[in-house]
């Protein structure tokens, strides 16, 4: 779940990807199986991927904002930079996606299915982004994103 897509932002954007196991705790702050989920998570990607940049369990903030990752998160290699999100599970992605459509403006392209012999896509009923979906399913998408950004 981590892989694909940090291969996929990093040609897409043509800038390393750095990877984010999203939790509600950071560094264990809290534990159970949810958390031990995205715990055993980060070293599986690692291994898939020996030079993918991975941390976590990280919550949000941790991840993506770099003065919050300072004090919680002082040794993550993400440094509060991650430009991947790995959702705990689909709810959870599912919820954040349309937020960051909703409220922040964000261009939804997606959801894809990744990991497939050949590139697939699950066009929601809000999706809009139909040309950077369409795009995004082919063997280089990079050169067909440029226009679209």
């Amino acid at each position: 779940m981590a892989t694909a897509p940090a291969v996929s932002i990093g040609q897409l954007t043509e800038q390393a990807p750095c990877v984010a196991m999203l939790s509600f705790s950071t560094r264990r702050s809290a534990g159970g199986e949810k958390v031990s989920k995205m715990v055993q998570a980060s070293p599986l990607a690692r291994n898939m991927e020996s030079d993918l940049i991975v941390d976590g369990e990280l919550r949000f903030g941790a991840a993506f904002v770099p003065k919050v990752a300072a004090p919680k998160a002082p040794d993550s290699p993400l440094g509060g930079n991650a430009n991947v999100l790995v959702f705990p599970n689909l709810d959870a992605g599912n919820i954040n996606h349309k937020t960051a459509q909703r409220i922040g403006g964000a261009c939804a392209i997606g959801p894809g299915l990744q990991g497939l012999v050949e590139p697939t896509n699950d066009l929601s009923r809000g999706c809009s982004a139909l040309i950077g979906r369409a795009a995004s399913a082919t063997p280089d998408y990079s050169e067909l994103m440029r226009g679209v950004r």
